[in-house]
């Protein structure tokens, strides 16, 4: 068996930079690495920001220390890797030297210090493979969060994931994800600073338009790096939409879609084993009924419904509804076959044709809607001229991380892609 390789990683204080590398190519190369870490100008000290970070992902900072230059043994490394001392650099014998522009992370706030923990753990598994130690394919560590929107307690509601990022992913891999998880959406953010783009995916498409997962995403933003904000706005496929605190609840503005009258197609009527009073067509078609127990008890066929192309079918009632007389103006299902979800628990999109619909016949601009699914869920809708001000609350149900294959993060070892912008 060969010797094991000897790294040494440099950077000003040994509080941070250096420090994760450290951790990463002991924790990467494991017997076959050796790996140490210095500073220039030792602080005496590792970051707790680091000690946080490299926690959240298993790796414990505090078995290592923040030393200098003087504390290493007199020998010659494979590898010495140089980030951001400048002049201050050591010249430290070595077979091989590399300088990382890896800006320091010390003042970043959470979310941005994770982008640089996560950009020096790429650097190191290419630094490591190019020195032939082996070491498994990179990944991404992706946050991900998935929250149950429209409802104020948890398992009720529409579930969705939040997945926040540095950059965007390939679209394939977005949909691989969206499979994967296989909740009725997953949405992607990119973005800071109370502005984000925004896409969803459903385990099968990607779609123009969906309010539970924006509620979602907004709830984590607002609950998290937009904690101090009372609006967040997001750039998607349908314009731009803004979300902003109500109390306990967030208010989503977002397009109306009004429907018009259509033609009954026979695969409706068939996809719902059912005939509804009226039928009308916006990006959904609109099935309206006369009493909202119709609408519960209706059992699609859902390979029917799946042929009607488009994205789904809304079957509404007028309220009230339940044993106890809910007092709301409508209720509603909603089902998108053809979309990979048969389904749908709760959703505001829908709602885009619901709330001009129902203004209009009942003759109120503001009103109260119950989705009368499975895991039902309620919100309140307003019209506004061309837009529908939706209400809801929210309840996060787990956090953690996504690890998926890393598309484009090779380190180069002449600095690491993305990282600057983030850290200024």
């Amino acid at each position: 068996m060969s010797a094991p390789r000897r790294f040494l990683f440099v950077c000003v204080e040994n509080a941070n930079r250096s420090q994760m590398a450290e951790a990463f190519a002991s924790r990467l190369g494991g017997d076959a690495v050796v790996a140490f870490s210095a500073g220039s100008r030792p602080s005496g000290r590792i970051n707790p920001a680091a000690i946080a970070s490299m926690a959240e992902i298993g790796c414990d900072l505090t078995r290592q220390a923040s030393t200098g230059l003087d504390a290493l043994p007199a020998e010659t490394f494979d590898v010495v890797v140089t980030m951001g001392c400048g002049d201050a650099c050591p010249d430290v014998p070595a077979r091989h030297r590399e300088d990382w522009s890896i800006p320091d992370p010390r003042d970043l706030p959470p979310d941005r210090f994770r982008v640089v923990r996560d950009r020096i753990e790429s650097e190191v598994r290419a630094l490591l493979r190019r020195a032939g130690v082996p070491v498994g394919p990179p990944v991404r560590r992706v946050p991900y969060t998935v929250v149950h929107s429209f409802t104020s307690t948890l398992f009720a509601g529409n579930p969705a994931g939040v997945c926040r990022l540095v950059e965007w992913l390939p679209d394939d891999l977005l949909q691989a994800i969206a499979t994967e998880n296989n909740l009725s959406e997953t949405a992607f953010l990119v973005g800071g600073d109370g502005r984000y783009d925004l896409r969803w995916f459903t385990p099968a498409v990607e779609v123009d338009l969906c309010g539970h997962a924006t509620l979602a995403s907004a709830w984590v933003l607002l609950h998290g790096p937009d904690r101090n904000r009372a609006v967040v706005s997001f750039d998607t496929a349908s314009g731009r939409l803004e979300v902003e605190r109500r109390g306990d609840e967030l208010a989503m503005d977002f397009p109306a879609r009004p429907a018009e009258a259509c033609e009954t197609p026979p695969a409706l009527i068939e996809g719902l084993r059912a005939t509804p009073t009226a039928v009308l067509r916006a990006r959904d078609y609109l099935a309206v009924f006369d009493r909202p127990e119709q609408v519960r008890d209706l059992d699609p066929a859902f390979d029917r419904l799946a042929r009607l192309g488009g994205t789904g079918v809304i079957a509404t009632a007028p309220g009230p509804f339940g044993p106890s007389g809910d007092d709301v103006d409508f209720v509603s299902r909603f089902f998108a076959p053809a979309a990979g979800i048969d389904e749908d628990p709760v959703t505001g999109s829908a709602h885009c044709t619901l709330i001009p619909y129902w203004a209009e016949r009942l003759g109120r601009t503001t009103l109260a809607a119950r989705q009368i699914s499975a895991r039902g869920g309620a919100l309140t809708g307003t019209l506004r001229g061309d837009r529908c001000e939706l209400r809801g609350g929210a309840v996060v149900y787990s956090e953690g991380w996504l690890l998926v294959p890393d598309p484009g993060v090779v380190g180069t070892g002449g600095g690491v892609r993305g990282v600057e912008e983030v850290a200024s």
